[in-house]
């Protein structure tokens, strides 16, 4: 176990790492990055209308942050967690008309849920309420939080307004109306997203011909590179089969959605960090998802003469993600990606990829992302450190070392019309140089794996890449 001095400081470097994935990566808590642009969205103050009663609301706010819609409402008291069954706090959702209503109320062990209903066609009221799946709420003091995924409401990306209401009991309720409503009239706007964030944050800066730009990320840059290399990939919850060993599948994406997984991303330690970017498509399309991915060891079975061959380990690695593929009828989308330095042909890709079963509908093969110098980590940590311009810094010329030749478009092009190339390239690099910061986002982790935090922002091009709207 690591001692003194040097065991603390990298104590704090993992904790530092860690509560920035929360924050920013994974986005699973409500709360702004300490500096530089809001990622929460912003809290909207009301009145004390009714003085005492502990739903009187107080303050709201409403907004996607990475994938999930987060509330956070706070009432005059503590809610009632023992309160009577009808007291609730409802947001409204609106488009040209009622779209549904999310409420937060007692469930049968009296702690606070997400529940949902959808309004009736012509403005006719609503269904009933159902639970939202794997919504998370929580109740801290007078506040509460609530992050649920836009796909579990059936929403879909565009134009939103809401306003919330909350209801109580008149037995503690010190008025005739027990209704309190913010803002008073009218209603909040809502954009909903396949990924929130601010704008022009990570790859949606490479955006269009001149780009996209926000001032508030022109000195900005997050995660520190010293955090970013102790970052973990997304986290993935394994299925020991031994059946299928050495693969180890592992199960991630929409985790409210219902039935068998549908898209499986596949390769080595780059189809790994390329996890956060899968994630954010799987949550945007609905859809469960498999990785089955090991470091070191791509989809692949032949190399070209000279190289080192594939070992026995990765062979069987590449056979039994096939025999897995083949027992698992249910995986209709396959995302490929893998280190463009392991050698293989593009013959041999092509030939292994036409023995993915007929049940895997679409594949979709994605480039490998450039790499960096070993100096690179010291010289955006330099600008960060300065708070100096990190739009444009330490950029590398586009070489053959920033992107080695990679056999998956020559493969692609001997391939069948199920297989189709994904070039994410121009979110790395312009004509002549390619970036290690971009929109305020630190790409990297090391030399050539992505963090989780700049690979979440590259999930809504993916999907433009796949062609697919969710």
């Amino acid at each position: 176990m690591e001692t003194g001095l040097g065991g603390r400081r990298r104590a704090r470097r993992l904790l530092r790492a860690v509560l920035v994935t929360a924050a920013v990566a994974s986005v699973t808590a409500p709360a702004a990055v300490a500096a530089g642009p809001r990622f929460a969205p912003g809290l909207h103050h009301d009145a004390a209308e009714l003085p005492k009663d502990p739903l009187d609301l107080r303050a709201a706010a409403f907004g996607q942050v990475g994938t999930q819609l987060s509330l956070t409402l706070r009432t005059w008291r503590a809610w009632p967690a023992r309160g009577a069954p009808d007291d609730s706090l409802c947001v409204t959702l609106l488009a040209d008309r009622p779209v549904g209503q999310m409420c937060v109320a007692a469930n049968a062990a009296r702690k606070p849920s997400v529940r949902f209903r959808r309004a009736r066609s012509g403005g006719t009221g609503y269904w009933r309420l159902r639970t939202v799946r794997a919504a998370a709420v929580e109740r801290s003091g007078r506040t509460l939080r609530a992050l649920v995924y836009p796909r579990a409401l059936g929403l879909r990306p565009g134009a939103l307004r809401w306003f919330v209401r909350s209801r109580w009991s008149k037995a503690a309720c010190s008025a005739r109306r027990c209704v309190d409503r913010l803002p008073n009239a009218g209603a909040l706007p809502l954009q909903v997203s396949v990924y929130g964030a601010p704008r022009c944050f990570g790859a949606a800066a490479r955006v269009g011909g001149d780009g996209c730009v926000n001032p508030a990320l022109r000195r900005f840059v997050t995660p520190a590179p010293s955090d970013a290399e102790l970052m973990p990939d997304l986290p993935c919850h394994p299925q020991h089969l031994r059946r299928y060993a050495p693969v180890v599948p592992c199960s991630f994406g929409a985790g409210f959605a219902s039935g068998a997984p549908r898209l499986a991303l596949i390769g080595d330690s780059h189809a790994m960090s390329f996890r956060a970017t899968v994630e954010v498509a799987s949550d945007a399309l609905g859809l469960k998802a498999v990785s089955l991915a090991t470091a070191g060891c791509g989809f692949g079975l032949e190399v070209a003469q000279g190289r080192r061959p594939v070992s026995e380990h990765c062979r069987s690695h590449t056979e039994q993600v096939l025999h897995w593929l083949r027992d698992h009828p249910s995986i209709d989308i396959a995302v490929l990606t893998s280190s463009a330095i392991q050698g293989y042909t593009e013959d041999g890709l092509a030939r292994l990829w036409s023995r993915i079963p007929a049940s895997v509908k679409r594949v979709y093969v994605v480039v490998d992302v450039p790499r960096v110098s070993f100096k690179t980590a010291g010289c955006v940590q330099s600008v960060r450190n300065r708070h100096a311009v990190s739009a444009g810094a330490c950029a590398l010329p586009r070489d053959e070392q920033t992107l080695p030749a990679d056999p998956a478009p020559g493969a692609v092009a001997q391939s069948g019309p199920r297989v189709h190339l994904i070039d994410l390239t121009p979110y790395f690099c312009d004509s002549a140089h390619c970036f290690p910061v971009i929109g305020g986002a630190y790409v990297y982790r090391d030399t050539n794996h992505m963090n989780t935090v700049f690979a979440a922002t590259l999930g809504r091009y993916l999907l433009e890449g796949m062609g697919v709207t969710p």
